[in-house]
């Protein structure tokens, strides 16, 4: 059965396969989650369907994300339950749903206990990850949720932009330009449009959600998504000042800094040893001082966080062979930006 538009109140339940759809999620680029529940088990699922009139290239996100995200089986990464298309031939992808908040919005409430504990899981997740031969690319506050049932567990989720480890993309366009992450968040490289980013990718991604967590605002900042990646590229990242009330060792900025260096090679070698860094340095006892008011209001903001995907343009030769597709970042479950699970 194809679920391609919400049905009115009061229709029949609407099933893919086994699972039974309840209400809309959140909705992105890529299609639509909706809350589901296996009608055999009771499993509780949020299937992410492809938009009825997607591109072949969207399809090909879809397969490429499916296949990745089932190599991984972590505590700390939401679990793909299944695949497959509906028999309107639409793609679509069911993770295990997950009751909590996202690190976006919790984010700015989070003590240090709470901040250390968060960095530590992600660098665990994010090493397996990398040695399943998995690069996320898109490590973000919004792709992190903090499960309720696993006593505020973060969880890593939405592999929608992932590539396989050493990866030369299949998708790079004519003028050989593809650029593809989160402003803010994403490393130079992918800024540079690299076709294979690679784990050190994922570590500077990781340092941008610290740095915002540890200073409430993102290492580069900008009044539209491209002047943000255009500062990624030729700017240092701004001063990370703890916010206020937070007091944070000094040698955890530290390892923040480390990890945003704009060359790859700068940073730490794994995740396991960024990890290692990362909770040594929360055992230190020489705390920064944190932020005043009058710091914080000055403080620079990211406009609605927006994910740049690649499509290629039907336009007329010669014109940019690139168009810079961007999607609201909201909070999801592997899923795509728009899914809040509660």
């Amino acid at each position: 059965m194809s679920a391609g538009s919400d049905a009115p109140a009061g229709r029949e339940e609407r099933r893919i396969g086994s699972w039974i759809l309840a209400e809309t999620l959140g909705r992105g680029g890529a299609g639509v989650v909706y809350a589901a529940t296996h009608a055999e088990t009771g499993a509780r699922g949020a299937l992410k369907l492809a938009r009825p009139d997607g591109s072949a290239l969207e399809s090909h996100w879809f397969a490429r994300e499916a296949r990745l995200a089932a190599r991984l089986r972590h505590p700390y990464v939401v679990a793909l339950l299944e695949h497959g298309r509906t028999d309107d031939e639409q793609p679509y992808l069911v993770y295990e749903r997950v009751d909590g908040r996202s690190l976006e919005d919790a984010v700015d409430w989070l003590d240090l206990h709470q901040i250390v504990r968060v960095g530590g899981e992600l660098f665990e997740a994010l090493g397996y990850a990398h040695d399943a031969g998995v690069v996320h690319c898109d490590v973000t506050p919004p792709n992190v949720l903090l499960d309720d049932n696993a006593g505020g567990a973060a969880r890593l989720i939405d592999f929608g932009l992932a590539k396989a480890r050493d990866e030369a993309s299949a998708l790079r366009l004519a003028a050989g330009v593809q650029i593809s992450g989160t402003p803010g968040y994403l490393s130079p490289e992918q800024a540079r449009g690299a076709s294979s980013p690679g784990p050190a990718s994922d570590l500077f991604g990781c340092g941008a959600v610290l740095f915002r967590a540890l200073t409430g605002y993102a290492p580069y900042g900008g009044s539209s998504a491209m002047e943000i990646v255009h500062h990624t590229l030729t700017a240092a990242p701004l001063p990370l000042r703890p916010r206020q009330g937070l007091r944070a060792p000094a040698q955890l900025a530290e390892v923040v800094e480390r990890l945003l260096a704009r060359d790859p090679e700068q940073r730490y070698p794994s995740a396991a040893q960024a990890r290692q860094a990362w909770l040594e340095a929360a055992r230190a006892h020489t705390p920064a001082e944190g932020a005043s008011r009058s710091a914080l209001l000055r403080s620079p903001s990211l406009p609605s966080m927006e994910t740049i995907r690649v499509e290629p343009l039907t336009s007329t030769p010669g014109e940019r062979a690139v168009l810079f597709s961007t999607v609201r970042a909201t909070p999801s479950a592997g899923l795509d930006r728009g899914a809040v699970h509660r």
